[in-house]
């Protein structure tokens, strides 16, 4: 599992955490996460991006120096109060 302590200032390269085979033509997703917000979290603590759609995209996405500024625009999920959480496809 993930455990991101407020404060971190950097972001994650957009990635998979799951993958491979046929999984992107399925509709429904083969699994699924769920991120708890455990304290709150502002828009400079290297919050979760996600990017809707990029399930079904087969695929590596660019890592993050190479993301066009389109992508890093609108992915972020912040500020978000703690006790939120965020459930999202393992293909996204």
């Amino acid at each position: 599992g993930d455990f991101v302590l407020g404060g971190a200032s950097t972001y994650q390269s957009l990635h998979l955490d799951i993958g491979g085979g046929p999984i992107y033509e399925l509709e429904e997703p083969p699994g699924l996460a769920v991120n708890y917000i455990i304290e709150d979290m502002s828009c400079a603590d290297g919050p979760t991006r996600v990017l809707p759609g990029t399930q079904h995209i087969p695929g590596m996405p660019p890592v993050l120096t190479m993301e066009p500024t389109s992508i890093k625009e609108g992915t972020l999920l912040c500020p978000l109060p703690a006790g939120a959480a965020i459930v999202r496809d393992l293909r996204a």
